[in-house]
């Protein structure tokens, strides 16, 4: 399947890349299993040439994407090489260039048994963690013989692949694909399907149509005439229903399907494990994050929760309900006027149908808005403030941030009003100390406990932490405490907030340290910094 996924991938880029020097110089690894029967098989790891070409990261995919990524797009099977007890060379499966290849002698070569070579990772990173066992059963991998029309790249010279066994006889030849899971070989020749269990026995003879994976164990169907059945690794048929088609549905990794029904042709829904959430009975199926867009007339819509439980009447639009991800779903009505409201996975109305917006909730508050003016509701739909803001603008942790023409103030969550919208700007919203500014171009810092708008002298200031603010004058720095006192005199050209304890300044281009009682333990007499893993500034 990789294979062929790549090859209709691939295609797309590799004109643009055929003066690009891929080759690999690298020293190729070589797995020398033990003899058995006399013969000994040797495994070329071809995948290392993979990951290094991977490396060279946007000269093959202009898009740019991880070395991992490059890697696994261009993974090359690896190959393999049957000896006898002499080192003469019986035969090949995979090999691009024997001269290449410099074998030790059979009784120099370090042994590996199948069990271990089996449980290495393929590729270990920080996504993904699969071994050769998980992507090749018990056999191995090798590409085929017949080769298009790729010259210009000889890893992909050629393109049929095929399974050897652990003795080296070979299971799968020349077939277009194969992909192992859960103990099943799907294999693919000339646009028929089989499928083998994990010792290569034969359970399903090659099927015309397509097949695919469906579930643990299970397989769609498309059969030359259309039709969709869900078969087992034998072929059978598991149920009775006759499926005119089973399409993945987005978001979940389940199933839309549709039947021929008394009423014409109908759609349900089903499972990732294949058992049914709905009948077929829907002319049309939207699928949403967390639920479906059900019609029953082409116009009229109902919305189903995630489990397949009708949780609105119909009458809504196809594109009536949108889910978030705090587990509720707003919709809108647009006749006789437009009208929004939200109600929960469950059905319960939240915010009823009579507004004329409705924000998502954040940290347990939604903006509603009704005639122009918005105001605030928890997630019982209570009303917290009077719907008299021109905006609510961001719904924060601590504070609610709302705007009036072109003045801002804040709520709190509970809807009191902690400071009247008569600024210009406000920031720091999720700290004790507000930054204000007005339209006399004046800041301050407003003590949400006090609530005394301090003046600030300072243009240029961060949000306080712990206490304390870094600030500039000009093009210097130094750090205030909260009544404005200077507590790191404002000489520097760059002093960043605390770390562990420690503050670092940088002088020109030299680095030194405060500690937390604003001492100047290390002058800035240091070329580089970092910060250690116990935390806190090191300066060297």
């Amino acid at each position: 399947m990789r294979a062929l996924l790549f090859f209709l991938s691939f295609t797309s880029v590799v004109s643009a890349q055929s003066e690009f020097d891929l080759r690999f110089t690298g020293e190729l690894p070589i797995y020398y299993f033990p003899f058995y029967d006399g013969v000994q098989l040797i495994e070329i790891d071809y995948f290392s040439e993979s990951l290094a070409r991977g490396q060279h990261g946007d000269g093959i995919h202009p898009r740019g994407g991880s070395d991992y990524h490059d890697a696994i797009s261009l993974d090359t099977p690896n190959g393999f090489i049957l000896r006898s007890s002499t080192g003469r060379v019986i035969k090949t499966f995979g090999i691009h260039d024997m001269n290449a290849i410099k074998l030790l002698p059979p009784n120099e070569a370090e042994t590996i048994t199948h069990r271990e070579r089996l449980k290495m990772p393929k590729v270990e990173g920080e996504f993904e963690d699969y071994t050769w066992k998980d992507a090749n059963g018990y056999g191995y991998r090798f590409r085929g013989t017949k080769k298009p029309d790729w010259h210009e790249y000889p890893w992909m010279n050629d393109y049929f692949v095929g399974i050897i066994d652990t003795l080296g006889n070979v299971m799968f030849q020349e077939v277009d694909y194969f992909s192992h899971v859960d103990g099943e070989y799907l294999v693919s020749f000339q646009a028929k399907f089989a499928i083998y269990d994990s010792t290569f026995t034969q359970t399903m003879n090659y099927v015309s149509g397509s097949v695919s994976r469906a579930a643990l164990n299970r397989y769609f169907h498309v059969t030359t005439s259309g039709e969709t059945n869900i078969i087992d690794r034998f072929g059978k048929k598991v149920d009775d229903q006759d499926h005119l088609s089973i399409e993945p549905a987005r978001h979940y990794g389940g199933y839309l399907y549709s039947m021929q029904t008394e009423l014409g042709v109908r759609w349900g829904i089903m499972r990732s494990d294949l058992s049914y959430v709905t009948p077929a009975l829907y002319i049309e199926i939207k699928v949403l994050p967390r639920g479906y867009a059900v019609s029953d007339s082409l116009t009229s819509f109902a919305l189903l929760n995630e489990d397949g439980v009708q949780i609105t009447d119909f009458g809504f639009e196809r594109d009536a309900f949108r889910y978030y991800e705090d587990g509720t779903y707003t919709m809108y009505k647009r006749h006789p006027t437009f009208k929004e409201g939200m109600i929960d996975s469950l059905g319960n109305v939240i915010i009823p149908l009579m507004y004329d917006r409705v924000k998502e909730f954040r940290n347990g508050i939604a903006g509603v808005c009704l005639n122009n003016k918005w105001g605030i509701v928890n997630r019982k739909g209570e009303v917290l403030s009077e719907l008299i803001y021109s905006e609510i603008i961001h719904v924060y942790p601590k504070h609610i941030q709302v705007r009036i023409d072109n003045k801002q103030g804040i709520l709190g969550h509970n809807g009191e009003v902690i400071l009247e919208p008569n600024y210009t700007s406000v920031s720091c919203f999720d700290n004790d100390f507000l930054y204000l500014s007005n339209t006399q171009n004046e800041r301050f810092f407003y003590n949400t406990a006090t609530k005394e708008a301090i003046p600030c002298p300072y243009y240029d200031t961060r949000c306080f932490q712990n206490g304390y603010s870094s600030v500039e004058v000009g093009a210097k720095s130094g750090m205030i405490d909260t009544n404005m006192r200077v507590v790191i005199p404002i000489e520097y050209d760059l002093v960043l907030d605390f770390q562990g304890g420690t503050v670092l300044v940088r002088k020109g281009e030299y680095y030194g340290l405060y500690n937390a009682n604003f001492e100047l333990i290390k002058p800035p007499k240091f070329k580089y910094f970092r910060i250690k893993e116990s935390g806190g500034y090191e300066v060297y």
